[in-house]
């Protein structure tokens, strides 16, 4: 049972086997999944107790400027209904995150072309250094996946033999092509547990990207590819 002292961590994992998570589509849970397991790894120490709207505010704001405003409203959207989950188990008044004016983001409506996609995919497989970032992308596009939980996929959740990835509870069949670039993959990264590690000499240790670097890169390709600068990671995935 949840309390006012209860660690997020914990309301989260309780909040994962209430009939209304589990009667989500499968996207969408993932999406859920994904996003508050990142605000509690973040946010181990946290507690419902502690979710005042200042701290709320906090919250979001250091979203807004270590990721992006859209990605900061889609964690202001999923806290906010944990948050709800709780009111409705007596265990909070209000809805801190309610008070916290969120920041205004523009429709994008932009999309790849197939051409853009073969010309970014080329070149990002030109060089080592870009090859994750590449296959990344690659994968995101044809599998409709977006490139966060990609940066975040272990080895765990890819069978080589079967041709299948598991990404929280889809399991997701993989073309012939996808297969062979990942076992290329497997043959440089298979040592540790990150399908795309990013090496920190100073704690001498692998860790997923981050978004800022999966966007610095992304920048040097479309550079080299001569591709619009407009188009993003993200918008991989846009009307499909």
């Amino acid at each position: 049972m949840i309390k006012k002292t209860s660690k997020l961590e914990d309301v989260v994992t309780t909040y994962f086997n209430t009939n209304h998570y589990n009667s989500l589509s499968e996207n969408t849970r993932r999406t859920y999944w994904y996003g508050l397991n990142g605000i509690c790894k973040r946010n181990p120490t946290m507690t419902i107790k502690r979710l005042t709207p200042r701290v709320c505010k906090k919250l979001y704001n250091s979203w807004c400027e270590e990721v992006s405003p859209s990605h900061a409203n889609e964690n202001y959207r999923i806290l906010s209904l944990l948050l709800s989950y709780c009111i409705e188990a007596g265990v909070m008044g209000d809805n801190p995150m309610l008070s916290v004016v969120k920041r205004t983001v523009g429709r994008r409506g932009i999309s790849w072309t197939e051409d853009q996609v073969v010309a970014f995919c080329d070149t990002a497989f030109t060089k080592f250094k870009w090859r994750d970032v590449g296959l990344i992308a690659l994968l995101s596009y044809k599998l409709n996946v977006r490139p966060i939980f990609l940066r975040r996929l272990m080895w765990s959740n890819v069978d080589l033999v079967e041709g299948v990835m598991t990404l929280y509870s889809d399991s997701i069949k993989l073309d012939a092509d996808l297969k062979a670039m990942l076992l290329e993959q497997d043959e440089h990264w298979g040592f540790q547990k990150l399908v795309f590690p990013r090496y920190y000499k100073g704690m001498n240790e692998y860790l997923p990207y981050t978004h800022a670097q999966v966007s610095d890169i992304v920048k040097r390709i479309k550079a080299e590819a001569g591709l619009p600068d407009e188009i993003k990671l993200n918008d991989l995935r846009r009307d499909r």
